[in-house]
């Protein structure tokens, strides 16, 4: 985990900004193939048809044969042509009231047209034409676009209803995958049971990453980074992809820049910066990000950067990542700084979708010993107004009780992390504030998380860091299988399911992270300080616990917890004893 985390980059320009949609859009070999388009069908658009109102036709019969009597003479006599049909005219009918006149936005190419005086005339037939091959349809549209008969044309879309994205097949190749944490947190059971579900999505879960910037253009993660469809109304220039906040000035919060810290470009390797200090932190970003929604591969070709070898993927398979970059060069080392992190929080906060936020689930993989009243109230309000935001935050890498921020936050999730094993990671914080433990790696014991880097490569890290994103990609599942789940339902489903197997006596050399305060007479609380457990992700989509039968302390209850030493336990653990006195203080 690192506590600092912003960034520098590539300049947002054109690479960014939205472009005009050229005049005539032709269908792809892929579309054709995978059915998205009806073959050699073009939805096309022509100049010089007089508006539906001018003629005010009795009834759309009469429009029809009115225009396509017109159509027909002039193109439905080329060979090229299997079939015409008239669909309607861009004004439909004609609006009396002048404010929304005003209202309508047309396309850029007839907004000429549209704002002459006789908006009754405007010249514009939609029409469905079916070509006799794609060779002859390229052929005609642009000897159309040529004459400038047509305003445009694109492909013959289709849509189809949102199904279950989960499949058997998926969670038998994840099964298969063999990735060590994967198995720890039953990711493999959870997609079987969304797989047998009967349901559908309409919203695609998505979660912002808070973090050092994210390589977009990895083939592991070009498929998941979220899109604007609205870039710079969230108060963030060209943020076509997510957006750089340390670059808040006056009235913006920031550029549409998410390139990997101390990077000029996407695709390209941490290491090339010629700044060995800086690549952790330039890596850190793009390794949280596959950590939630990587694209599954066990190949260990040329997509692992010639033979790496290990298997990849991400916890949420149908999850977009949303980059936010909170890290930038302060004096001399990455870093966030509260502003940055505050703006992050007001740009996730404006994303919208119905009466919640488009952006459901926020991972902070940083933190610090100090809080800042300002945050805290942010963290709150993200999950406690309409916009239902849940932030998952990394405990941090100390092996100290001291309290991380945001971690600690009440209205958040704090993650400790655990090894292969199910120990606690020898680096990671713990106490009473944790609220759930996920695999974040132990390279003492042999095990770390693999993930994406920036360039196309992949590299093993541990820390709590990494142990956060598995938490929120669950946090991703729950809400790809119930999306009207509340914020409040959505972090009692994590933290109330997981397996409080971490607390077995065997586990952590007979040291038991489930702390009896002996200071309290006749107390029966118990400190749980990894929080209730290992996360659980097949328990998590139903929000019902599971059993567990192992040899384990008392299950913690809600508002309760513990640790102690067991008969096991050497002098090497002496300092648990002042446990106690550690709690009061830190409480």
């Amino acid at each position: 985990m690192l506590f600092g985390l912003a960034g520098c980059g590539q300049n947002p320009a054109a690479s960014l900004q939205p472009k005009e949609a050229p005049v005539v859009r032709l269908a792809t070999a892929g579309e054709m193939a995978t059915g998205r388009v009806v073959k050699n069908s073009y939805i096309v658009t022509f100049r010089s048809q007089p508006g539906a109102s001018l003629l005010r036709f009795a009834s759309f019969r009469d429009e029809y044969r009115h225009h396509f009597s017109y159509l027909a003479a002039d193109h439905l006599i080329d060979p090229r042509i299997k079939d015409l049909r008239y669909l309607g005219t861009v004004d439909l009918a004609y609006p009396h009231d002048p404010n929304l006149r005003d209202a309508l936005a047309p396309p850029r190419a007839l907004r000429f047209v549209w704002d002459k005086t006789k908006l009754d005339e405007l010249p514009a037939a939609i029409t469905a034409i079916d070509f006799t091959s794609q060779d002859a349809a390229v052929s005609m549209l642009k000897e159309w676009e040529s004459n400038k008969a047509i305003w445009f044309a694109e492909p013959n879309y289709t849509s189809k209803l949102q199904t279950n994205p989960y499949t058997p097949e998926l969670a038998t190749k994840y099964q298969d995958a063999g990735i060590w944490w994967h198995q720890k947190i039953k990711l493999p059971q959870a997609l079987q049971k969304l797989a047998a579900a009967n349901f559908s999505t309409t919203q695609t879960p998505v979660i912002a990453v808070l973090d050092s910037g994210v390589d977009i253009e990895h083939p592991r993660l070009k498929n998941h980074i979220f899109t604007n469809p609205s870039p710079g109304a969230s108060g963030c220039s060209d943020d076509l992809h997510g957006c750089d906040t340390t670059k808040g000035t006056r009235g913006s919060l920031g550029v549409g820049n998410v390139a990997p810290y101390s990077l000029t470009a996407y695709n390209t390797s941490c290491e090339s910066n010629g700044s060995p200090a800086d690549v952790d932190v330039c890596e850190h970003g793009t390794h949280v990000a596959g950590i939630i929604a990587a694209d599954l591969s066990t190949d260990s070709g040329d997509d692992f950067g010639g033979g790496f070898g290990a298997a990849v993927g991400g916890v949420c398979p149908v999850c977009k990542v949303l980059p936010i970059k909170i890290i930038s060069d302060i004096d001399g080392s990455g870093a966030a700084s509260d502003e940055s992190i505050i703006n992050a929080m007001q740009y996730v906060a404006l994303f919208r979708s119905g009466d919640k936020g488009a952006v459901r689930i926020v991972n902070s993989s940083f933190g610090k010993y100090a809080s800042n009243r300002a945050v805290e109230l942010l963290v709150s309000v993200l999950g406690e107004s309409s916009s239902q935001i849940l932030v998952v935050a990394a405990a941090s890498n100390e092996d100290s009780m001291l309290r991380s921020f945001p971690a600690a936050y009440p209205g958040a999730i704090g993650v400790a992390a655990t090894g292969q094993g199910d120990e606690k990671a020898s680096y990671s914080n713990f106490g009473p504030w944790v609220h759930v433990s996920a695999p974040g790696g132990n390279s003492a014991t042999g095990s770390e998380i693999t993930s994406t880097l920036p360039g196309g490569r992949y590299g093993d890290k541990q820390g709590t860091s990494m142990a956060a994103p598995v938490v929120a990609g669950v946090a991703g599942l729950i809400l790809s299988y119930d999306q009207n789940r509340s914020v409040e339902d959505l972090r009692n489903s994590i933290i109330s399911t997981a397996d409080p197997r971490i607390y077995d006596p065997g586990i952590n050399d007979g040291i038991n992270y489930l702390y009896y305060d002996p200071l309290i007479r006749g107390s029966p609380n118990r400190w749980p300080l990894l929080g209730s457990g290992i996360v659980d992700a097949e328990a998590a989509l139903d929000g019902q616990s599971v059993t567990y039968s192992g040899t384990v302390y008392n299950r913690v209850q809600s508002g309760c917890g513990s640790v102690a030493v067991t008969d096991k336990a050497e002098f090497g653990s002496w300092w648990l004893l002042l446990l106690p006195v550690l709690i009061a203080v830190i409480l």
